[in-house]
């Protein structure tokens, strides 16, 4: 499928720019590139104006960052490493992640929902359909707990 760029130049795939702005992300947004593909993300958001972009390799501490991008959540633990980076999003920041569907059997849009993320666009893919989520306030990633069950 030919991006808005050309075949191979966004790393979604799927018009990366387009949707970037469609969710409210600025060129001077400070965006944290992590996972497999990273390299090929920062570089085209360098290309296309980004000013304030970093990659990350594996989990640490990390600059504080209104935007996590992973290229390629392949498997349950790239996806745990992600979750682990898109944990120092404040309340409101974006995650878009590529990823399974379903990764060790659990649907991908739950796994970011219990993480306190909402899920506000999921657009399928061949292999791995791309999430656009954000950051709930810290209260929301807690689950509730019954009365019945707390008694």
């Amino acid at each position: 499928m030919l991006s808005e760029l050309g075949e191979g130049s966004d790393p979604f795939g799927s018009g990366l720019g387009a949707l970037l702005q469609r969710a409210g992300v600025l060129k001077t947004s400070v965006i944290q590139v992590v996972g497999e593909g990273g390299l090929q993300a920062l570089l085209w958001l360098c290309r296309h104006g980004y000013e304030q972009v970093g990659l990350l390799h594996g989990v640490g501490p990390a600059e504080p960052a209104e935007v996590v991008l992973a290229p390629c959540a392949g498997d349950a633990a790239a996806l745990e490493d992600v979750l682990a980076q898109g944990a120092h999003l404040p309340s409101g920041g974006l995650m878009l992640v590529r990823a399974r569907p379903s990764i060790g059997g659990e649907p991908t849009a739950e796994r970011l929902r219990r993480s306190g993320f909402s899920v506000e666009r999921r657009v399928p893919g061949r292999h791995r359909d791309l999430y656009l989520a954000r950051r709930c306030g810290r209260s929301a990633a807690i689950e509730p707990v019954s009365v019945a069950a707390a008694a």
